[in-house]
């Protein structure tokens, strides 16, 4: 996301300090604030938007796609795409508004998002009580209802 949230890094500098083992897992104000407007980020309409699939979608091969390339590419191994070939000279490189301009209004309401790490070092107490907190949150119990859904589809 750092291509297309302006001072990402910056936004993040709490959330990664939670994040090292020398430090012990106490969310505070200073993190959920760094945590909303990261979320803020995220959301925003420039940033996040539905794909239109009445656009044209042009893909340009690369020899050796890197690992996140390949994933993306056995996910989109179920459906029906037609590949163009387009000579590298004629090939433009999209931006991060080729897509949506700042007129449309296209409200996000979902999002699909992916966990790539679990924090290991957080502590048997910590983890029992992100658990109760879960419990007593209506978006995290949906949330959690939906994630093991998918994982027994897939």
């Amino acid at each position: 996301m750092g291509p297309f949230i302006p001072n990402l890094s910056s936004i993040t500098a709490p959330l990664r300090e939670i994040l090292k083992k020398k430090n012990t897992f106490e969310w505070n104000e200073n993190y959920q604030r760094a945590f909303d407007e990261v979320k803020q980020a995220i959301s925003e309409e420039i940033t996040l938007n539905y794909f239109d699939s009445t656009k044209e979608v042009v893909v340009k091969h690369l020899t050796s796609a890197p690992p996140r390339l390949q994933r993306m590419l056995l996910r989109l191994q179920p459906y029906d795409l037609t590949i163009k070939y387009i000579p590298g000279k004629d090939m433009l490189l999209a931006d991060a508004l080729s897509r949506l301009s700042p007129e449309e209004k296209n409200p996000v309401k979902d999002m699909n998002v992916e966990i790539h790490e679990v924090c290991p070092h957080f502590s048997s107490e910590m983890i029992e009580k992100v658990k109760l907190e879960t419990t007593s949150d209506q978006e995290l119990m949906m949330l959690k209802t939906t994630a093991r859904r998918l994982a027994n589809i897939n």
